[in-house]
């Protein structure tokens, strides 16, 4: 029984179901029905009234209230969390539209049937894969294609994809010589589709994102900077109460206006997942534990000298440095995954042309590591290497147990090796079709760069504000309020130290939130760029914070 079925019970009444609620829940696998979750719902103010009462009378009427809110926006929570969590799960499944309908095109090139085209473009990672080969294994022996019927299950959330899955279905049923130009277009509709969100998207976010920055950072340190006066206008701030403000409530609503943002952003091109055991990942958590160390030692020794008050923030400074160590590995595969994508339209070229001249494909692949660079030369050297030690064919090169793939998870360049095995065993013919295959290859990977281009001019500045601007912005403020301390009778009645305290609680969420805010708009959900990105900014920022405001107190008080 789950903690939703255990609130059911406790309401009064049942709240019915809800057909939008329940298409909500199967997409997420959870157990419960949607009477069942409107029930809980309506469980929480009635567990809240009871409390609230009793503080109403006890304490103050505004405490009853705020319990009775508490348990009023819970239950709006439990209402709207399964739309937005199955909305979000179904947009991730959608962002991997474009690589299904390229694996889909590249297969189509070389054996243009529906059941082929749909089995090797499900044959990959990620959730929309998985509901093609749903779809594939019950086409078996049924008078519809896989094609047909995921392009059903797809046509309301994503029309055109939908689209690119009819044309490609087409290309299979169509004459040779019409078959080139539908696969490409199959692929355009896909693109174009992509392109066109990702740019509607980022022209709203910079009006979304001049919000969060200016209710969420401008406004609260520029208050801040008003605090030592408040007393003079008959108004007590108590300490308590501006942690709670500045260390709760407010990056709790940042972190909610970010995921609002966030919910809007069209997915395209997730990350594969690294595995947990690959070599590259093995033993990093010792490094991560001495960076952290180290990094706190000397932030500790700077702020014994300049600023005592500052000790709470060596720690935040470790974790941040063991953070950026712990994710680095992770990016290093990142990178040369990327980078391999980016070679691979060169490599089929350069091996299509081989092959097309009548070369065998152990030669042609020698050739492409000769005549490229970086990583994509130095995966094919490794693949050539194979096939003249292991006397194997080009697909086992590759994809085989000690392949030149085996420690780079791309879903793209194994379907796009899997592809160059076929053809380049296929002699002259093959070799035509890979430098054909390679313009759109080279359309993904360009379409690819471009959105992340796009993106990344809107969220540069948030990096630079949680990392830099932020903490600097913080400690002048700081530095002000203790020059306008001494106040007489009107002063706080608590230590600029405590102040710097509260106030760098917030710039640390600053420094968490917006880095990590602006790397999941630039990559999607990529857990480790996102704490990278975190991490690094929180050690820049729990040592520039103090420093800062050290510095600046010795200027104004001058």
């Amino acid at each position: 029984m789950t903690l939703l079925d255990r609130l059911a019970r406790v309401a009064p009444v049942s709240a019915g179901g809800d057909p939008d609620l329940d298409r909500a829940l199967a997409l997420l696998d959870r157990p419960e029905d949607a009477e069942t979750v409107r029930t809980a719902a309506l469980a929480l103010p009635v567990l809240a009234a009871g409390p609230a009462l009793v503080l109403a009378t006890v304490a103050s009427l505004m405490l009853g209230l705020a319990v009775l809110a508490c348990g009023s926006l819970a239950a709006a929570g439990i209402l709207a969390l399964p739309a937005l969590a199955a909305d979000a799960r179904r947009s991730r499944a959608l962002g991997d539209g474009p690589d299904l309908v390229c694996r889909a095109v590249l297969a189509g090139a070389l054996e243009p049937t529906p059941e082929h085209t749909a089995a090797f473009a499900a044959d990959a990672p990620g959730a929309l894969a998985a509901r093609l080969a749903g779809h594939v294994r019950y086409a078996l022996g049924a008078p519809t294609t896989a094609w047909t019927r995921f392009r059903r299950a797809w046509r309301d959330h994503d029309p055109e994809l939908a689209r690119a899955v009819a044309l490609v279905e087409a290309a299979t049923n169509a004459p040779d010589a019409e078959r080139a130009r539908l696969l490409d277009r199959a692929l355009a509709v896909s693109l174009d589709a992509v392109a066109a969100r990702v740019t509607d998207y980022a022209s709203t976010l910079s009006t979304l994102v001049t919000g969060v920055y200016a209710a969420g950072v401008v406004l609260p340190l520029a208050l801040v900077g008003l605090l030592p006066v408040a007393p003079v206008s008959g108004l007590s701030v108590p300490l308590v109460g501006l942690a709670v403000v500045y260390d709760l409530v407010l990056p709790l609503a940042l972190a909610a206006a970010i995921a609002v943002v966030l919910a809007r952003r069209p997915a395209a091109f997730p990350a594969v997942p690294i595995p947990r055991d690959h070599p590259a990942l093995a033993g990093r958590a010792r490094p991560a534990l001495v960076w952290a160390a180290a990094a706190a030692a000397c932030a500790l020794a700077v702020f014994a000298v300049l600023a005592p008050w500052a000790l709470p923030f060596a720690p935040v400074a470790g974790l941040g440095a063991g953070l950026v160590r712990w994710t680095r590995p992770v990016l290093g595969v990142r990178e040369d995954v990327a980078a391999l994508e980016r070679g691979l339209p060169d490599a089929l070229v350069v091996v299509g042309q081989h092959v097309r001249r009548g070369r065998p494909p152990e030669g042609a692949l020698a050739a492409a590591a000769a005549e490229l660079d970086g990583t994509v030369s130095t995966v094919f050297a490794d693949a050539s290497r194979l096939q003249r030690t292991l006397t194997v064919d080009t697909r086992t090169a590759f994809l085989g147990r000690y392949g030149a793939l085996r420690d780079l998870p791309s879903a793209r360049a194994r379907s796009t090796v899997a592809v160059l095995g076929d053809a380049a065993a296929a002699g002259p013919p093959g070799g035509r079709v890979l430098v054909s295959l390679a313009d759109h290859l080279d359309r993904l990977v360009r379409v690819e760069r471009d959105t992340a281009a796009d993106l990344a001019a809107v969220t540069n500045a948030l990096d630079t504000t949680g990392r830099w601007v932020a903490p600097c912005v913080a400690g002048v403020t700081v530095a002000l309020a203790r020059t306008l301390r001494p106040l007489g009778d009107g002063a706080l009645p608590y230590s600029p130290d405590a102040l710097a305290l509260v106030v760098g609680g917030y710039v640390a969420a600053l420094a968490v939130l917006l880095p990590a805010f602006a790397s999941v708009v630039r990559h999607g959900a990529d857990r480790a760029r996102a704490v990278h990105a975190a991490g690094s900014a929180l050690a820049v920022a729990a040592v520039v914070y103090p420093v800062v405001a050290t510095l600046a107190a010795l200027v104004t008080s001058v």
